[in-house]
């Protein structure tokens, strides 16, 4: 395959890296709900997270995993049900969180965003499943070893999705500036993200 050809296979990966970052997914969503809420900096101990997970889906395909499970199903059935209870563990959290608050003899459980990020995105199988089928349709040369180009894939794929999640983060906090005094827009974003995250938790067990 010429270089040209491998450009054109890359430049429409990233292409359709940065489209997927802007659809509407459990990830993304999460973080406009928790960045309308938190300091930027919170979001993006988040995003780091995420993308931290990404690299650990990259690596398991690298090694083969999606053979593994294709031979064990059971074994997704087991992460699923991990991630199921771990996001409803988050989500009541994140709800306590925000009762807690609200009572000034009470001090506020804190979160570590970077761990959330992280396990959200492993723990979802989703994921995998999703880098398994969409990874192997970009693969750009017969020169080069798979086990590379998927590396380089998974690469450009969390830079890509890091860069349109920066901006979800940043039109999130826009918003928050903008609308700060609004009763029912602070009423609504103090519990989005505990909300959006049980739906997450319903969407990865039963679809």
């Amino acid at each position: 395959m010429d270089s040209i050809a491998i450009d054109f296979k890359l430049v429409s990966f990233f292409i359709s890296c940065i489209a997927l970052a802007f659809s509407p997914g459990p990830d993304n969503l999460f973080l406009f709900s928790l960045s309308l809420r938190e300091k930027k900096k919170h979001s993006f101990l988040f995003l780091f997270g995420l993308m931290t997970g990404c690299l650990v889906h990259t690596l398991a395909l690298i090694i083969g995993l999606n053979l593994v499970v294709a031979k064990f199903p059971l074994v997704l059935d087991i992460v699923k049900i991990i991630g199921f209870i771990y996001l409803i563990f988050l989500s009541i959290k994140l709800l306590f969180i925000k009762l807690d608050y609200k009572d000034s003899f009470k001090k506020p459980q804190k979160i570590n965003f970077y761990k959330t990020g992280f396990l959200m995105n492993v723990l979802n199988p989703k994921v995998f499943l999703f880098f398994s089928v969409f990874f192997p349709n970009f693969i750009f040369s017969s020169d080069i070893s798979f086990t590379l180009q998927i590396l380089i894939l998974g690469i450009i794929f969390i830079i890509s999705t890091f860069l349109g999640f920066s901006i979800i983060i940043f039109t999130s906090n826009y918003i928050t500036k903008h609308l700060k005094s609004n009763y029912l827009f602070n009423s609504i974003k103090s519990y989005l993200s505990s909300f959006v995250l049980f739906v997450i938790a319903l969407l990865i067990l039963f679809v």
